[in-house]
Formats: structure tokens, sequence, C-alpha cells
């Protein structure tokens, strides 16, 4: 792991790298998501809209794969970085409802 993982709508987000047998070529980086209360795929690699079995659990990034932040909205945020590239900011969108069937509650409607 290349980070602390983090846990969001019932999915565990971690990065990982696997350097390259050559020391003079780029390795292997994954950004996985695994539902925690089945070790089922978390995000959607085959583009329905849904995470199912038919997902592969991570995605696959040439380089070396920063830590995973997730924002506000559900956005898988994650840095790669590559010699030919740089440093550079990848998205995902994750599968699942980013609220978990909630509504955003603003503080004049607590109090």
């Amino acid at each position: 792991m290349t980070a602390d993982p983090s846990v969001y709508a019932g999915v565990i987000y971690f990065s990982t790298y696997t350097p390259d047998a050559d020391r003079c070529e780029m390795g292997v980086g994954r950004v996985y998501g695994i539902r925690f209360d089945d070790c089922s795929p978390g995000l959607d690699t085959d583009g329905d809209g849904e995470a199912t079995s038919a997902d592969t659990p991570y995605m696959e990034q040439t380089g070396y794969v920063s830590g995973v932040a997730i924002t506000a909205y559900g956005t898988v945020l994650y840095g790669t970085a590559t010699p030919d590239d740089g440093s550079v900011v990848e998205t995902l969108r994750v599968a699942t409802d980013p609220f978990m069937g909630t509504a955003t509650v603003a503080w004049m409607e607590i109090y």
C-alpha cells in the first residue's frame, strides 16, 4: 500500500504499487475499491453504472499511485506520477449512492 486506506459509502479504497523487474521501467499502480461487508468489487470498471461481480476490484495505472481521497460528492481522487507525464490527479466516480439515501442538511434546519 502506498498510503492509508479510505472508507466511503461501504467501500474501502486503497492504492498499491508494484515495481517493474527492470529498475529502469515504471511499475504498475492500482487503486482498489472493495466493499467491506462481503469483499466484492466496489468500483464500476466496466462502465455499466453498477459495481457487480463482473467488475474487477481495481483500476490499473502505469506508474506510482499516491493515496486516495474522496470528495463530498463521491468522487474518488488519486494521484499518479510517471517520468513522462509528471504528476497528475485522476478521478473515479463511485458506483454507490454517495450519501447512502440521506440528504444534505443545512445548519439552519437543525437549530
